[in-house]
């Protein structure tokens, strides 16, 4: 089958056998939806690329604003891990009145031990955790009754040692 010439591609001949002169109408309304389609689809990414653009411009700006508060808390960090202040918040902040049952219940334990043990209690839980020379100097005592007294908090399951600290077990 010959091939038609270009000028009457141009004019609107068919060159699918199936298609019909009375389907142009159809084919035209159908060419006509499609362009409005793409014209939209141009407007949203248009838009969606303007709305792109705003937040970066945003986020510039709010980096800019948050940079010197970023700077000063790195620093303020980094002064309490050099003091070794643990700075460790994966735990979350305790709930209301946990500090307060948790003082109460090793108050009772101070209540109950006499002499040195409940000075280290008291120290250990005013401090948090602590060397043999810190605690020796928190509670004014001799290296024989730290070690002694240590032993003794130990064994009755008071004490635990982290390394070279110590601090109370969780009740």
């Amino acid at each position: 089958m010959p091939q038609p010439a270009p000028q009457r591609l141009l004019e609107g001949a068919f060159t699918d056998p199936n298609s019909h002169p009375d389907d142009l109408p159809e084919l035209q309304l159908r060419v006509a939806r499609l362009e409005r389609e793409l014209e939209d689809a141009r407007r949203e990414v248009r838009a969606t690329k303007n709305e792109s653009a705003e937040a970066k411009i945003a986020m510039g700006s709010l980096r800019a604003i948050l940079s010197p508060l970023y700077g000063a808390l790195q620093r303020v960090f980094g002064e309490l891990e050099v003091a070794g202040v643990d700075t460790d918040s994966a735990a979350g902040p305790a709930p209301p009145g946990f500090q307060q049952k948790k003082t109460a219940a090793w108050q009772l334990w101070i209540d109950k031990l006499p002499g040195k043990r409940a000075e280290f209690i008291r120290a250990l839980l005013d401090h948090g955790e602590m060397t043999r020379e810190q605690i020796k100097v928190a509670t004014k005592s001799g290296n024989t009754t730290v070690s002694d007294t240590i032993s003794k908090l130990k064994g009755m399951g008071l004490v635990e040692k982290n390394g070279d600290k110590y601090s109370l077990k969780e009740l």
